[in-house]
């Protein structure tokens, strides 16, 4: 893996000095369809796969990202603003160690994760039925997101 190419917009080396993540490779979670995958959120995921629900527990890596907001522009007085996210020196961390360890792994993140680690990392979509759930909430297996 050429960490240099991650996707990130901060370069390889982390500038800060990071110890090794703390991930815990067991919990690698393979779908029915054969794509193995890691929950780098901080919570179980359950998908919908195939009739079954398969569970994903989180790996111990989280991903990290650093907000930095930035002028858009002004509107009479007011001063509006967007925040861009920047990956951290442990984010690319722990981002390498599963490229690493399990290249062919689909690396699941939140949104913000997937779009400061674009083409690395996926999000999620709920399962067909499960759009509006707030409790209940299952994911689709076969649809992510990425940026």
């Amino acid at each position: 893996v050429n960490p240099t190419k991650l996707g990130t917009k901060r370069a390889w080396p982390p500038t800060r000095r990071c110890e090794m993540a703390k991930i815990d490779f067991s919990r690698k979670v393979q779908l029915r369809s054969g794509v193995e995958l890691f929950n780098c959120t901080p919570h179980p995921v359950v998908f919908t796969d195939d009739g079954y629900d398969v569970v994903a527990f989180p790996c111990g890596a989280t991903l990290q990202a650093t907000p930095v907001r930035r002028y858009a522009r002004s509107q009479g007085k007011v001063e509006i603003f967007k925040t861009e996210y920047l990956s951290s020196g442990e984010g690319v961390v722990e981002l390498y160690e599963i490229l690493e360890k399990a290249p062919e792994a689909l690396i699941l993140g939140s949104i913000i994760s997937a779009k400061t680690y674009p083409g690395q990392v996926v999000a999620l979509i709920p399962a067909e039925g499960y759009e509006r759930e707030t409790f209940a909430r299952k994911y689709s297996s076969r649809k992510f997101i990425t940026f």
